[in-house]
Order: C-alpha cells, then sequence, then structure tokens
C-alpha cells in the first residue's frame, strides 16, 4: 500500500475514533443526572483527537497530491475532507453550550440567597415586530442580565432566549465563542434601535452569515 494509502487508512480509524468518543459523550449528556467531570474530559479528549486529524488530513492531501490522482479527485477528497470538518464542528457546539450554562447554573447556585427573597423579574422578549421597540426590550435586559461579571457567551445565551421568530432567525448562524454576544448587540443596536420608533428586520441586512 502507498503512502497516501496508509495515510487514509490511519485517518478513516481516527475518525472511527472521534464517532465513537462523541456519542459517548451525547449519551453521558443525556443522563437524568449528567456528570460533568466525566463529560469534559471525553469532549478534551475528542477536541484534542480533532486536533490530530485535522494534521493528519493536511499530511494526506500532501502525499496524496504527490500520487497520479487526477485534479477531480484531489477536489473531491478536498470537498469531502472539508465538509467532515464541518460536521464534527457542528455536532460539537450543543456539548459548548451546554457547558456555558452548567457553569452559569452553578455560579448561581453557589450565591448566598438573601434572608428576604426579592421577586423574580421577568425578562422581557424581542422579536423584532413593528409593535415592538429595541430599545425598550434593552434597557430592560441589560439591567438584568448584561453584568461585567457575566461571561459574555453566557449573556449570548440568555439573550438568545429571549428572542422569538425573525429577531432570532437573524442571529441564529452565530456560534457560541468569546466576541458572539457583542456581534449580536451590535447587530440589533444598528438595524433596530431608535427612541422614537419601531422597526422591523431590513430585508437587506436578514441577518448574519456563518461565523467561527
Amino acid at each position: 500500500m502507498d503512502t497516501a494509502g496508509k495515510m487514509k487508512r490511519t485517518f478513516t480509524d481516527l475518525k472511527d475514533h472521534l464517532t465513537r468518543q462523541i456519542n459517548i459523550c451525547y449519551d453521558l449528556s443525556e443522563q437524568p443526572t449528567v456528570n460533568y467531570f466525566e463529560l469534559e474530559s471525553y469532549f478534551q479528549a475528542i477536541t484534542s483527537k480533532f486536533k490530530q486529524i485535522r494534521g493528519q488530513i493536511n499530511r494526506y492531501l500532501t502525499e496524496l497530491a504527490k500520487t497520479q490522482a487526477t485534479e477531480a479527485e484531489l477536489d473531491d477528497d478536498i470537498i469531502n475532507l472539508a465538509q467532515y470538518g464541518d460536521d464534527i464542528y457542528v455536532r460539537l457546539q450543543p456539548f459548548i453550550k451546554l457547558f456555558a450554562l452548567n457553569k452559569l447554573t452553578t455560579a448561581s447556585s453557589n450565591i448566598a440567597q438573601p434572608e428576604v427573597k426579592l421577586p423574580l423579574i421577568s425578562l422581557p422578549t424581542f422579536s423584532g415586530t413593528e409593535d415592538e421597540c429595541w430599545d425598550d426590550f434593552w434597557n430592560k435586559f441589560s439591567s438584568v442580565a448584561s453584568k461585567p461579571s457575566i461571561p459574555k457567551t453566557t449573556k449570548f445565551i440568555y439573550i438568545q432566549d429571549q428572542l422569538k421568530g425573525e429577531a432570532l432567525k437573524a442571529i441564529s448562524t452565530l456560534t457560541l465563542t468569546s466576541d458572539c454576544y457583542d456581534l449580536a448587540v451590535q447587530f440589533f443596536k444598528s438595524n433596530f434601535a431608535n427612541t422614537l420608533s419601531c422597526y422591523k428586520l431590513s430585508p437587506k441586512t436578514g441577518g448574519f452569515g456563518i461565523h467561527r
């Protein structure tokens, strides 16, 4: 077997191993009581294995280019491998969100409760329709959920939970990263903020492209 063939076999074995680990993570995350320590351990192993696979992909394509493969065959391999990387990225997103929510819940449970319980504050929702004003929503939302001490990934989860309809759809392609919250807020301020009137989502903007 040539070098490219051996590397492809190794790559296939790594993919199979990664798939098994991801399936284990899904099983652990669906347990009645999630063991986050065990789940994060598997997740860290997955991300490490995924980096190893990406390195193997690059080496495989380098070796493949030295063979007699046609340009069409090379293009097919590149497209398939790129699609595989995108698929893995999508499958890992639910775990990233789950870990962020768990950290938020854990932090909240560790806060000492006052002797006199205050009434719960209900966060508003926003969908971007003509009868809603972003300024009203933002003033109420930011006073409760936009504290400097709260991680921006957690703030993004907060604001996602309060958005509906077209407003939620507009940021649906943003992924859970350190800058996603700022991007979302800037988008809404640019397209909706106005102290005199309310706006629907502009057809020109529509929403975000994919950010990674």
